[in-house]
């Protein structure tokens, strides 16, 4: 039903001001007063024509919407309007939620988190399958996590192309996914039981960060040389992981050319539980690219992070 807006003085305001007006409101009151009437609409429309929101999803047991663009961040979650809702009903909240602000904040989506083992199978499909027809089949980022849900992961990354960052939260795994993209920017692993030297050697990612992993220092000892030898890890600017076996920096790098790194390292920024055991050392590639290397204790488990200095 139509809003009667005879006396609504707001819309008498030059155009100007009811855009700054609307601009600071947030998005679920501007989808309201958007669907009261057509003026409103057009109004609407013409604003966030030029000022879109961008949309991140979180998909999981509690679904949430979050609305960004310059200046502002919203967020907001389906409400349980029954005692007994399930989660695949308040997805369903959201996903209308996310459908009004595509038609009227002309918004994007560009990011999910999927807590994949908070719904069937089917569910999960036809969650994937809402997903491409809602962001063309390509995504900025992508965080997907759950348990023993490999068939479900493997579907999302055939459907949904990623095309900056994933983040693989997902245990049980027991090898390389062949839907994952290999010209990402980010690939972060929480659990890395099954990455072997021979999966570390094929990826090419800029920035790749893992966890919970099995590789012996002796195979981070040949990534290394490996690396020094331009023969894996082209592009790589980082990487951070989780030792699996106790040893000082010197000895993970025997037989490795190296240079002491002469003033510690300080982190931009602080992280939580990250103390510096090493003040590090620096290795050159055969075309004279610099990586430093640091041994860390991240959350009382031993790590290693590389950086790569460009030329």
């Amino acid at each position: 039903m139509l809003t009667d807006l005879t006396g609504f003085r707001f819309l008498e305001l030059p155009v100007l001001v009811t855009e700054c007006v609307l601009s600071t409101m947030h998005p679920i009151e501007i989808i309201n007063f958007a669907k009261s009437h057509p003026t409103c609409d057009k109004i609407t429309y013409s604003l966030f024509k030029r000022h879109r929101y961008f949309i991140s999803l979180e998909i999981g047991k509690i679904p949430r919407i979050w609305f960004r663009r310059p200046g502002f961040h919203y967020v907001s979650e389906a409400q349980n309007s029954e005692p007994n809702q399930t989660p695949i009903q308040c997805l369903k909240i959201i996903q209308e939620l996310f459908d009004d602000s595509t038609c009227i904040l002309n918004s994007k989506l560009t990011n999910v988190v999927f807590s994949i083992d908070s719904f069937c199978s089917t569910d999960n499909k036809n969650t994937i399958d809402w997903l491409k027809s809602r962001s063309s089949g390509t995504m900025i980022l992508a965080c997907i996590e759950g348990e023993n849900v490999e068939e479900d992961l493997n579907y999302f990354l055939q459907e949904i192309k990623i095309t900056k960052a994933l983040a693989i939260h997902v245990s049980g795994l027991k090898n390389l996914l062949p839907g994952i993209p290999r010209d990402l920017e980010y690939l972060e692993i929480l659990h890395g039981q099954w990455i072997t030297l021979d999966i570390l050697l094929s990826f090419n990612f800029a920035e790749l960060q893992m966890q919970n992993l099995v590789l012996t220092n002796q195979d981070w000892n040949m990534f290394f040389q490996k690396w020094m030898k331009s023969e894996c890890h082209l592009k790589l600017k980082s990487v951070k992981a989780q030792l699996n076996e106790e040893g000082v920096l010197e000895n993970i790098l025997e037989g490795i050319d190296f240079t002491y790194i002469n003033s510690p390292k300080e982190f931009s920024k602080q992280e939580g539980n990250v103390v510096l055991l090493h003040s590090g050392v620096k290795i050159v590639r055969n075309d004279e690219v610099v990586a430093s290397i640091f041994q860390l204790l991240i959350e009382g488990s031993l790590a290693i992070l590389m950086e790569v200095l460009r030329k």
